[in-house]
């Protein structure tokens, strides 16, 4: 957890390039319903999602982030993790550039009904993210979080070419 004292959390909302989503991937949902609403106070309402389900965890009845069951169908050895979504406007088009620019495609896009379009990428150094390309009727909806990422400050590959920003413009801002 982080607790933001004289800095803000994120800036920039609802544009390419800024973090849009954070799920969990769990395999036991009802238990990390209990730990995250005991932490942070969430509420998680659990439905019927594919092959699994998927939990919204709501605070003060807005949705903060989401949950997704790791059913038979994720391999076995892949532990529960979190995942860090950001919004694109082609969701093709920036998985080809991350390629391009030297990261890797892990997850091809693919749609996710009612949602948007979304992919699994790695950049050059191994940090996994996605991206998402919200529908319209999603993207007023979809709740806007920043992770707890430390990364070096030397400049990389896909800094400011992948997403419209820098690392030296989030220094500045008090990153």
């Amino acid at each position: 957890v982080w607790q933001a004292g004289e800095v803000r959390c994120a800036e920039l909302i609802e544009a390419p390039g800024a973090m849009c989503w954070n799920q969990l991937a769990s395999r036991n949902i009802e238990a990390s319903k209990r730990f995250y609403g005991s932490v942070f106070g969430w509420v998680g309402a659990t439905t019927p999602y594919e092959t699994s389900s998927y939990t919204a965890f709501r605070l003060h009845g807005a949705e903060v982030a989401g949950m997704v069951e790791m059913d038979r169908s994720w391999p076995r050895d892949l532990p529960s993790h979190w995942m860090t979504y950001f919004g694109v406007d082609d969701c093709d088009a920036v998985a080809d550039l991350a390629v391009d620019l030297g990261g890797a495609v892990a997850v091809e896009p693919f749609d996710m009904p009612q949602v948007g379009r979304t992919a699994v990428l790695g950049d050059p150094h191994g940090a996994v993210f996605s991206i998402l390309a919200v529908t319209p009727e999603r993207a007023s909806s979809v709740a806007r979080a920043e992770p707890a990422v430390v990364v070096d400050d030397q400049p990389h590959a896909l800094d400011g070419e992948l997403f419209p920003f820098s690392r030296v413009e989030a220094t500045r801002r008090g990153r």
